[in-house]
């Protein structure tokens, strides 16, 4: 992967980091109350399923931007779950520090 392409799918993230920011601080403040872990990640899940979708679907015109760059659909949102579950586990991890 050439360092064009990173810089194309941090872009796509950065341009789509709202709603998953938002969702992250909830499974935050849900874990941080209840402690379920299971729960919080299958609503994590859920929810980008749901924002993927939504995703293809509203803005699918500028994902042809991304697919010239040579980024393949598959390599596009396996980076998209992985920066997003990762950005989580970060954050869930910072939440047992301060419990």
């Amino acid at each position: 992967m050439s360092a064009g392409q990173l810089k194309a799918i941090f872009t796509f993230y950065r341009h789509f980091y709202v709603v998953p920011l938002l969702i992250n601080i909830l499974c935050c403040y849900l874990y941080f109350v209840d402690g379920l872990l299971f729960e919080v990640i299958m609503i994590k899940l859920v929810t980008d399923v749901g924002l993927r979708y939504f995703i293809v679907t509203l803005q699918s015109g500028k994902l042809f931007y991304y697919y010239n760059q040579h980024i393949s659909k598959r390599m596009l949102w396996i980076s998209y779950f992985l920066t997003d579950f990762v950005l989580l586990a970060l954050s869930l991890c910072l939440i047992n520090v301060l419990k």
